[in-house]
């Protein structure tokens, strides 16, 4: 989060450069007949037009912090993980991500993601520009690792709001619907109050 406590959005300009040096990696893993439908190219040689859209950062929420939630404030159970999704598109097409973190001082490229994840998670986000108060704004990632669990974030003047990546009907999740995050994270408490403790959060 930011100094002020609020969600942050943007990226640093050394972690966004990074990513544009991924594209390097990407076109040269992609390159092979095995790799580049995994990577959601549609031909070996299309990885040659790819570039990098706008950062996405990551946030967390621990199975002990939404356990222990007293129901208050729900942006202060953010963690950031210090680390920044982009997508790769090509043609203005999203066809994979690139998840760029901080190892030993340095950014780096850690993970090259899934065709299907990378292309929900810019629908979403086009789609939630027009449903999120105020019009077009920018939008976080937050994972609940514990209940595998993936939203994006949108922090306005009436409070948090998060929208799932996926359907996830046992927590009343639908794909791309807004709701504000206190309402979502009293749904998933209970859930996370039965998993056992010693999971890693």
């Amino acid at each position: 989060m930011s100094q002020d406590g609020r969600l942050q959005t943007a990226a640093p300009a050394a972690a966004t450069s990074a990513a544009a040096k991924s594209l390097d990696t990407f076109r040269s893993i992609s390159n092979t007949p095995t790799q580049f439908k995994t990577l959601g190219l549609d031909a070996p040689g299309q990885a040659s037009q790819a570039s990098v859209g706008g950062a996405v950062v990551d946030y967390m929420i621990g199975l002990d912090s939404l356990r222990d939630w007293d129901g208050g404030d729900p942006i202060k159970l953010l963690r950031p993980t210090g680390q920044f999704v982009y997508p790769i598109t090509v043609d203005g097409k999203t066809k994979s991500s690139v998840t760029i973190a901080q190892v030993k001082g340095e950014w780096v490229a850690a993970a090259f993601g899934t065709a299907n994840e990378a292309r929900a998670r810019s629908d979403l986000k086009e789609n939630l520009t027009s449903q999120a108060p105020g019009g077009a704004q920018e939008f976080a990632q937050v994972r609940v690792p514990a209940l595998r669990t993936t939203f994006m974030a949108f922090d306005g003047s009436d409070g948090l709001f998060f929208a799932s990546l996926t359907s996830r009907p046992e927590f009343g999740l639908e794909p791309g619907k807004l709701e504000a995050a206190s309402t979502v994270l009293r749904r998933l408490q209970p859930f996370a109050k039965r998993i056992d403790p010693n999971t890693p959060n």
